[in-house]
């Protein structure tokens, strides 16, 4: 038998503030940081723009209310937004390393880290 295990809405909304915050986190990585994370289990050029995709619904559907101001899960939507569209050929550890969008995008997740007081928090923390 499985327990299944409910979250209070609080809960639920806390949830949601940390898988934003780790999209960020996983977006600022440096290329090598990035290819650390690659495994069998966490294949760095699906899970980057899977974990991007997901978490633009939880911004969508605002499941971050009321722990985040609106206007900063705005901005981050907004950043995420521009990211999905990338073209799919793009979204690989040689591109993340060497296309300048991919560049930039890293310079402004460092931006959302330092809004956000995320400095020294590691991926998946």
């Amino acid at each position: 038998m499985t327990k299944s295990i409910e979250l209070t809405t609080e809960q639920y909304a806390a949830q949601c503030v940390d898988d934003i915050e780790d999209i960020i986190i996983l977006h600022a990585l440096s290329p090598t940081e990035l290819l650390a994370l690659d495994s069998d289990l966490f294949p760095i050029n699906f899970e980057v723009w899977d974990e991007t995709n997901r978490v633009l619904g939880l911004i969508d559907s605002q499941n971050y209310k009321p722990l985040m101001p609106d206007d900063l899960a705005q901005r981050i939507g907004l950043f995420l937004r521009s990211l999905l569209q990338i073209p799919a050929e793009q979204w690989c550890y040689e591109q993340f390393s060497q296309h300048p969008q991919w560049q930039a995008s890293r310079t402004t997740a460092r931006q959302f880290i330092n809004e956000l007081g995320l400095q020294g928090r590691r991926y998946g923390q």
